[in-house]
């Protein structure tokens, strides 16, 4: 994830992308309370508990750093149907590639059209800066559940016993529905 100067992420932690080595960098981050109650208003939680990630950080060759390592999540989220909690726990896998500028390839149609299953090619440097902070918050984000339900939760169109037609019922069985009355 680059993040542009200035932009505004509730979290940051900027590790200079040369300093790090071939036999690499690890590091552990843990969200602070604060910080936490920031991420969780940035993503739309009713609350973060937990927040923490553990990267190894390690220079390939053409200047590509290579972040691997797992963050791990506790909190709360609400139903898209009923506003109840869903508490969610996550513990996702990373591994991300960054590189400079200079030695990141320009794109070929090949590249555009490439499969789901080819890798993603390398994020650049923010400014020669990596923030693996900001990596562990989009990882977090995009391992949550867009549509998050509560346990026997159920969408008012699908819990209606009326004879009305649901809006995705088509018009020719609300009418065949409205024949059988007469």
């Amino acid at each position: 994830m680059a993040n542009a100067a200035g932009d505004d992420v509730p979290w940051s932690r900027k590790i200079a992308a040369m300093s790090v080595s071939r036999n690499g960098i690890s590091f552990a981050l843990s969200a602070d309370e604060a910080t936490r109650k920031q991420i969780a208003e940035s993503l739309d939680l009713d609350r973060l508990d937990a927040l923490s990630a553990r990267f190894l950080l390690r220079m390939s060759s053409g200047e590509i750093v290579t972040v691997t390592g797992d963050v791990t999540a506790q909190g709360c989220q609400r139903c898209v149907v009923s506003l109840a909690p869903v508490p969610f726990e996550v513990s996702e896998p990373v591994e991300q590639r960054y590189a400079s500028d200079a030695v990141l390839p320009k794109p070929t149609k090949a590249e555009i059209e490439r499969s789901l299953d080819d890798p993603d090619p390398p994020e650049p440097f923010d400014n020669g800066m990596i923030d693996i902070a900001a990596l562990a918050v989009e990882t977090l984000s995009l391992a949550l559940p867009p549509f998050p339900k509560a346990e026997g939760a159920i969408h008012a169109e699908a819990a209606s016993d009326s004879d009305e037609p649901s809006r995705s019922e088509s018009p020719f069985a609300a009418l065949a529905a409205l024949k059988g009355k007469t």
